[in-house]
């Protein structure tokens, strides 16, 4: 189940406490992972980094005493997410590659699709160019097959900076403009 970062916010303390509470109860493991993952976005969106990749640790563990694929997944993203976010790389990479196994394995295009460009843009901040194309191009022919988006835009405008980092100053061109073409829309 994936719940949008902003429903975590809405979530007080008092609330996800009581839901662990009852969780850790009934020794529900799904459960277990769940709250936890509601205190890790929690404490995300207070911007402590520290509590809360404790309580995505914790949620992932509890996820896989609980055998379930998509929860793993999630939490792995979660951590992924935190790293990157925190400027830990090398541990933003693992974190997304192990979850990007996962989703290939559920077919979860949506999450592999976040993922292509997570991964694309930390192979760019990385100057590992030809990595980023490779997650960033599928992840473009998917976007193209929807409503334009800032997602698209932002592919986009990543491939462009490849393009350009690389000296093909026309291709970055192309991509550059696409991007404006669609935040203009």
């Amino acid at each position: 189940m994936i719940i949008p970062a902003s429903a975590y916010a809405q979530k007080t303390p008092a609330a996800i406490r009581e839901g662990l509470r009852s969780a850790a109860e009934t020794k529900n493991n799904d459960s277990l992972a769940h709250y936890h993952a509601w205190f890790g976005y929690y404490h995300l969106n207070q911007q402590n980094n520290d509590s809360a990749g404790y309580y995505f640790r914790k949620a992932l563990s509890y996820s896989k005493l609980a055998a379930k694929e998509g929860p793993i997944a999630y939490n792995l993203t979660s951590l992924g997410a935190l790293h990157a976010r925190s400027g830990n790389v090398d541990s933003g990479f693992y974190y997304f590659n192990a979850a990007y196994e996962k989703y290939q394995h559920l077919r979860d295009t949506a999450m592999l699709t976040y993922l292509e460009i997570s991964l694309g843009s930390l192979y760019l901040d990385r100057g590992l160019y030809e990595k980023s194309l490779k997650y960033l191009l599928p992840a473009t022919y998917k976007l193209e097959a929807l409503q334009p988006s800032e997602n698209l835009a932002g592919c986009y405008t990543n491939i462009g900076a490849v393009y350009n980092k690389t000296g093909d100053q026309h291709a970055a061109l192309e991509y550059h403009t696409k991007a404006l073409e669609v935040r203009t829309k």
